[in-house]
């Protein structure tokens, strides 16, 4: 008799675990979600695809919702609703969002501008409660006005339930549309984009440190965003610079968040690889070190020489590594381009006049094609004054082509200002000494 009342028990146990597993089966299935790991890298550029894994599938974004948190925020500040300065109130329900959090007590306040730190080094999920209701009223609100921008965005299957990025089953997204987003913020708000690249904030007489920890750790790192549910593993946007091109990696689903930031980097990696960068040129560092260091940039002697001379070998100068030459096609309207090359001269040529000796470079590409589009792009979306002369500059380095758009032609101070009329058009660039 026990042992029929051990048996009935044991059998209703394990009929109350099946329907457990059937209805969160069920529920997972719902979601169209599949575990866990997606993965794309873009060139932010030209959003070409250079390397994917289920890009487009269905996942949980987690704390990379504060991206498009912060999207509305500076769009909010563009637009004047708020200021940078204004105070935001903290509501009860705000100050009891779990963790992770800033810690804000109901009846407080915090600046927009601390909050955007905030939400891009702490991924407080208190002040990510604060900003969408002091933005929209209400988190249900608010989620909807972000559904809604997805959709501008070109972001079809992301829907947004909260401002945070907790769990919630309807909150999705998928690596390609991350991608997206972290492009737009790029090309949107070139003037807030720095915010995304502070490796920590002092609030409160704390130092909090940034949860990106590819920005140290990875050279040309300067942002996005991190983020971490059970039902989403660890993920990570992040955009780095080398060379003058800017690539963008999503890893969804990482195991940890030291796997997910090792795979991050290995994609990178791979990216500049498929776009010949990373071979054909030196890593120059963070994004702010590229302007620095690239200021040397390549040696050229605007030489002339007779078609004959173009077929005899080439005795490198000094200083310059052997097996790297450097050719100059020049984006005329012309069908087939002119053809400068870089010749060997025995003794010291005369240092040229400052004036002319600055390039501006808006790109670097695995195919001349491409770098012409590029740089005929760029000079078409800028006023007269700050254009330079359109050109392609085919580079090779260890039997490694790759062709350098630039404009040319500027001195120090024009070349810069030329750089940043470029960069408010939403283009990467580069000043680099010609």
């Amino acid at each position: 008799m026990a042992f029929s009342t051990d048996w009935k028990r044991l059998l209703a146990a394990l009929a109350i675990l099946s329907l457990g597993q059937v209805l969160l089966g069920e529920a997972w299935a719902g979601s169209n979600l599949v575990p866990r790991y997606a993965a794309v890298v873009v060139d932010h550029a030209s959003g070409e695809v250079l390397v994917a894994d289920d890009a487009d599938g269905l996942r949980h974004p987690a704390s990379l919702t504060k991206m498009m948190t912060v999207y509305l925020t500076f769009e909010a500040v563009r637009a004047g609703k708020v200021a940078l300065g204004t105070k935001l109130p903290v509501s009860a329900r705000a100050a009891r969002r779990p963790p992770s959090k800033l810690g804000l007590r109901s009846g407080s306040s915090i600046s927009v501008e601390n909050a955007v730190m905030a939400l891009l080094t702490k991924s407080a999920n208190d002040v990510a409660s604060v900003v969408a209701e002091g933005l929209a009223g209400s988190e249900e609100a608010f989620a909807r006005q972000m559904t809604k921008k997805a959709r501008a965005l070109g972001m079809p299957k992301t829907e947004f339930r909260n401002a945070s990025g907790l769990p919630d089953p309807q909150q999705v997204t998928t690596a390609q549309e991350m991608a997206t987003l972290a492009r737009r913020l790029i090309d949107d708000f070139p003037e807030y984009y720095p915010y995304f690249s502070q490796a920590e904030f002092t609030y409160g007489g704390r130092r909090i440190r940034n949860h990106n920890w590819l920005l140290d750790r990875y050279p040309g790192t300067d942002g996005l965003k991190t983020g971490y549910i059970n039902a989403s593993g660890y993920n990570l946007v992040a955009s780095s610079v080398r060379g003058g091109r800017r690539l963008v990696a999503v890893v969804l689903g990482g195991k940890t968040a030291r796997a997910r930031d090792r795979q991050t980097m290995r994609l990178l990696d791979d990216g500049f690889a498929t776009v010949q960068i990373a071979r054909a040129m030196p890593s120059l560092g963070t994004a702010a070190d590229n302007v620095a260091l690239a200021s040397a940039g390549p040696l050229r002697v605007a030489t002339v020489p007779p078609p004959a001379a173009l077929a005899a070998p080439v005795v490198e100068p000094a200083g310059i590594e052997q097996g790297d030459t450097e050719v100059v096609l020049v984006a005329a309207p012309t069908p087939k381009p002119v053809i400068v090359a870089q010749v060997a001269v025995a003794k010291p040529v005369a240092k040229p006049k400052a004036m002319g000796r600055y390039s501006v470079q808006v790109g670097a590409f695995s195919s001349e094609s491409a770098a012409r589009r590029q740089v005929q792009k760029v000079a078409g979306d800028v006023a007269t004054k700050q254009r330079g002369n359109p050109t392609v500059i085919a580079s090779s380095r260890k039997g490694k082509k790759i062709f350098l758009a630039r404009l040319v032609g500027y001195d120090q101070a024009k070349a810069k200002n030329a750089c940043k009329a470029i960069k408010r058009q939403g283009h990467d660039c580069l000043v680099v000494r010609s």
